[in-house]
């Protein structure tokens, strides 16, 4: 072939490739070092680690593609998503994608399906999550109980008596797979968050499903203990926890806080998810107390009979009663 021009072999994806395959063009380079042959293999970082000093001696040229400029991912992600280019979906992935065009596609097709994470991507973070040393892995998988932003402090609450030094958690933020948070939402506490969404699920998925439910108890517990009132995610900590009793109360004042917020969608939402938890009685009854005054206030025309439910299970002449 190269007798009779020039010719280029285009290799994608290298970091999957089988070695004998890789040798066997190594050996092809060697042996027409004057030939008019070019050789443009796209991989991942990882390729170093499975194909070490790769084709050095053919002073192979390494180009590291820079990640795409916010401007570029945004423009990227409105061509892909077309009709379906809410602001707060792009930035969503903007934020997760982090430049990387791969991540992009994968988010925006996880998107028109409903999904956070797609599986691929949270292959690639798991990936990038085993080059890391074992203490760096453990204080990832602690953190990601807490989502996508975490405390300093409740990671260490979580890990218990083996707690991490700080120079752990230094040399992640230095790898760029955290980012410390100027400004925490508790007080004393210092507040870190996951650089993209697929480290967390990532981290997220190499935990035992007993680990998770431990791991959520322990969160809602230590942020509750410091300070945190935020209802909505006090909530799904006990939920995920197998604690339905505990989340019942806290959406219940979730539910309340967005009625006073004026955010009437939200109302339902968390009183559906606290009923979903099994509540009953008096409880029930101011859940669906808080569904009856978000259906008057947006105009809903089920409001009344809403209320007339909340007014069976809520004791007489109690306020809540009165209201409804």
């Amino acid at each position: 072939e190269t007798a009779a021009g020039p010719v280029a072999i285009v290799l994608d994806d290298l970091q999957w490739s089988d070695a004998p395959s890789v040798r066997l063009l190594g050996s092809a380079l060697r042996l027409l070092p004057n030939r008019p042959v070019l050789v443009l293999a796209a991989a991942r970082p990882e390729v170093h680690d499975v194909f070490p000093k790769l084709w050095v001696e053919r002073h192979a040229r390494e180009i590291r593609l820079a990640p795409l400029t916010p401007s570029a991912s945004r423009k990227l992600i409105v061509e892909l998503l077309g009709e379906r280019s809410e602001r707060a979906t792009v930035d969503a992935i903007l934020d997760a994608a982090a430049g990387n065009p791969f991540h992009i596609e994968e988010l925006v097709q996880a998107s028109a399906h409903g999904e956070s994470a797609p599986a691929t991507l949270v292959a690639v973070a798991q990936a990038t999550l085993e080059q890391l040393d074992s203490e760096q892995r453990r204080v990832l998988r602690a953190a990601s109980i807490f989502g996508q932003t975490f405390y300093w402090g409740g990671v260490l609450s979580l890990l218990g008596s083996q707690q991490p030094q700080r120079e752990v958690l230094d040399a992640l933020i230095q790898q760029e797979l955290v980012v410390r948070i100027p400004e925490s939402r508790l007080e004393g506490q210092e507040q870190f968050g996951f650089r993209r969404l697929v480290v967390r699920c990532g981290a997220y998925e190499l935990l035992t499903a007993q680990d998770r439910k431990a791991g959520h108890k322990r969160a809602a517990e230590w942020l509750e203990s410091s300070g945190a009132r935020d209802a909505i995610m006090l909530a799904t900590h006990l939920e995920r926890a197998d604690e339905p009793q505990g989340a019942i109360v806290w959406y219940l004042w979730a539910a309340e806080q967005a009625l006073e917020a004026d955010d009437l969608p939200a109302v339902v939402a968390r009183v559906e998810r606290g009923v979903a938890c099994g509540a009953k009685g008096a409880m029930l009854g101011e859940l669906r107390l808080l569904e009856a005054e978000a259906a008057e206030w947006s105009g809903r025309g089920n409001a009344a009979a809403v209320a007339g439910e909340a007014l069976k299970l809520l004791s007489p002449r109690t306020a809540a009663w009165c209201r409804a």
